[in-house]
């Protein structure tokens, strides 16, 4: 937390967030609540189904209040000649561009990176799609849903019964707009630590974000062919080093301990629970992920970083 007095982080940082539904936009959310100036572009057709998506009260969309959050709003037809100049030209008091057509959009409307950084060498664009900018998917419309799926996050979701299920909540549009804050932020740190930085395209892919989550069950399918499966429910999430949690009640109702690693045991052992001394004494569970000699590096265990810097923004 910042001290009194102290400017936010991003102040002074402007955005242009001409982006739709929920991924993206909340990437300039996020930079907004540390500081950034967001003004919010929609097109003139009514087209981000955000302000249509329950729930809604009365004649406010929810969602879209929320997620949209401390921006400024204008309305520009960017597909239009007219639209098109005038958006290049407010490029020009701008740090940031959001935005998270499907690939070549833009570029059908004449707002190629050639032409954008033409009037701002030093501008950032943030495109946050379902699959990135390049591959066989680069088309397609990207979901929550599907971002979830492909990922296999629906996969440690449910029961053995249930098969694999979605969370009640677009997790995976939440999870991209972290990683498009971050890679946003990431984008202006480079460029204040070198002035003559320059051209800067960020391609990020949803579904790699919420991948890059679940890297560890790469590497455990990798190293010990293991498949993580669902369980029944209330149980516990336990690792393979972790020792027993707990399920008895402390305090309250519904209130549970997980013992996560032998050091938080001991530290609670120690804590003074003289009604459960023998925590103090447990054991630490044998370590089946740990390897007697050192493990390979292979393609799984390496770190899977969804966000892009563009080859050709770099030139």
């Amino acid at each position: 937390m910042l001290k009194t007095g102290t400017l936010p982080l991003l102040h002074g940082v402007r955005i242009l967030d001409m982006a739709t539904v929920l991924a993206a936009p909340f990437s300039s959310t996020l930079c907004g609540d540390l500081g950034a100036e967001v003004v919010k572009l929609e097109l003139p057709d009514g087209s981000d189904a955000l302000r249509g998506l329950a729930p809604v009260k009365g004649k406010l969309p929810l969602y879209w209040k929320v997620v949209n959050r401390g921006k400024r709003g204008i309305t520009l037809d960017a597909c239009k000649p007219r639209g098109r100049e005038m958006l290049l030209e407010m490029l020009k008091d701008f740090d940031v561009l959001v935005e998270n057509f499907r690939s070549g959009m833009l570029d059908r409307w004449g707002l190629t990176l050639e032409a954008m950084h033409a009037v701002n060498p030093r501008l950032i664009v943030l495109r946050l799609t379902g699959f990135g900018q390049t591959g066989p998917y680069r088309q397609r419309p990207g979901f929550a849903s599907i971002f979830e799926a492909m990922s296999g996050l629906t996969n440690l979701i449910g029961t053995p019964e249930s098969g694999p299920q979605h969370p009640n909540f677009p997790i995976g549009d939440v999870i991209a707009g972290v990683f498009g804050a971050f890679s946003i932020a990431a984008a202006l740190a480079r460029l204040r630590a070198d002035p003559g930085e320059r051209c800067f395209e960020i391609d990020l892919s949803a579904t790699e974000a919420v991948f890059c989550l679940l890297d560890p069950l790469a590497v455990e399918y990798e190293q010990l062919s293991l498949i993580r499966a669902r369980r029944q429910p209330r149980q516990l999430h336990r690792p393979l080093e972790h020792v027993p949690h707990s399920r008895r009640p402390l305090g309250h109702p519904g209130r549970l301990l997980g013992y996560d690693f032998p050091p938080a045991l001991r530290r609670y052992g120690h804590a003074g629970d003289a009604r459960r001394p023998a925590l103090r004494h447990q054991s630490r569970a044998p370590c089946s992920m740990r390897p007697t000699s050192p493990t390979p590096r292979s393609t799984a265990s390496r770190t899977c970083c969804p966000i892009r810097r563009s080859a050709r923004a770099k030139a």
